[in-house]
């Protein structure tokens, strides 16, 4: 649509008249403003004629002459319906709607060149939340030692933990709930990329000190016979022990099972159970609980921990980062490399 305006002559004659026709914009108030129809770049003119407050000048800082600066001063005008700029002598002077603009304008502006430029992760100064999905070992080990090192290095980071299996946690990361998960992850399917945190680790056996088998050689016959704890996040009582125990023509009896690792020493320290753990966290319960540990009389199956992500996330800054922080978190814990 079109507006017709007539400009009456400022000479005596006034039968002399121009037309003046320029695009007319219907605005429906109760809409927003359709982005599709608006140039992007006026923005920019606009920011600039706010800095300098002149015409010229401000076309010399983003580039344009003085008729393009015009130009699209009038286009500014007619997008805004406002003069936005009103001339006196020492310059161009804002109306208040230039003024009310301005501010929401100039961070828009900035939040744009923030996604066009390469990111800038400063861990003292940032903030912004990681959330993480890991299994209950990696969060017992390593989410401790994390803590201490994000209140050092990061104090405004805040972490987010969801508990899950290799599973769940790759659920997470497909439907973009997660940035980053910790699991042992043996197959990775390509759209994901995989960083070791631990050499593969194997089990102990725990129980309490005053345990009848805690003084002896454990043989394989008696640990089937003696009741167990299992920790299973589902509460199924079958783990990979029992793959073992089979193949020997053995069975055992689970008693117990809990959801969590850290429930293990306050159970395992008040009854004659027996559980198989991790090493790592077998050793940190023996020196914080009253309880003992002896290899497994069977052969050992190690597993790995690792961090995986998506690739949509390889480039960003934050997120590379929090990777490298766990490869250091885990170097501290595991004593690796």
């Amino acid at each position: 649509m079109y507006l017709i305006r007539v400009n009456q002559s400022k000479t005596p004659k006034p039968e002399i008249a121009t037309l003046e026709i320029f695009p007319y914009y219907v605005v429906n108030k109760s809409a927003e403003m359709d982005l599709a129809g608006v140039d992007l770049n006026l923005l920019v003119v606009f920011d600039a004629l706010m800095a300098e407050r002149h015409v010229t000048r401000a076309g010399e800082r983003i580039g344009l002459s003085q008729p393009a600066m015009s130009a699209a001063l009038n286009r500014l005008r007619r997008l805004f319906k406002d003069d936005l700029f009103v001339r006196r002598a020492d310059g161009m002077f804002p109306t208040r709607r230039a003024e009310e603009i301005a501010i929401p304008l100039r961070q828009a502006l900035l939040q744009i060149q923030e996604a066009l430029e390469p990111e800038v992760f400063v861990p003292e100064k940032a903030k912004r939340t990681f959330r993480i999905a890991t299994n209950d070992f990696a969060a017992s080990v390593l989410l401790p030692r994390l803590g201490e090192w994000l209140s050092r290095e990061a104090p405004q980071i805040d972490i987010r933990v969801i508990a899950a299996d290799d599973p769940l946690a790759i659920t997470l990361l497909e439907q973009d709930k997660v940035e980053i998960a910790i699991a042992p992850f043996e197959t990775v399917e390509p759209q994901f990329e995989r960083q070791a945190l631990m050499e593969p680790g194997d089990f102990l056996c725990v129980m309490r000190k005053e345990h009848p088998l805690a003084s002896s050689k454990l043989t394989l016959e008696q640990f089937a016979a003696t009741p167990q704890l299992l920790v299973s996040r589902t509460g199924d009582s079958k783990g990979f022990v029992d793959e073992i125990l089979a193949a020997q023509g053995l069975k055992r009896r689970v008693a117990f099972t809990v959801p969590s690792f850290l429930l293990a020493p306050l159970i395992l320290t008040g009854t004659d159970l027996i559980a198989i753990l991790p090493r790592r966290l077998a050793l940190m319960f023996q020196d914080m609980a009253s309880l003992v540990t002896k290899d497994p009389p069977f052969p050992q199956r190690k597993f790995p921990l690792a961090t995986l992500w998506h690739q949509r996330l390889n480039k960003d800054a934050g997120h590379i980062w929090l990777r490298h922080t766990l490869v250091e978190v885990a170097a501290e814990v595991f004593e690796v490399v």
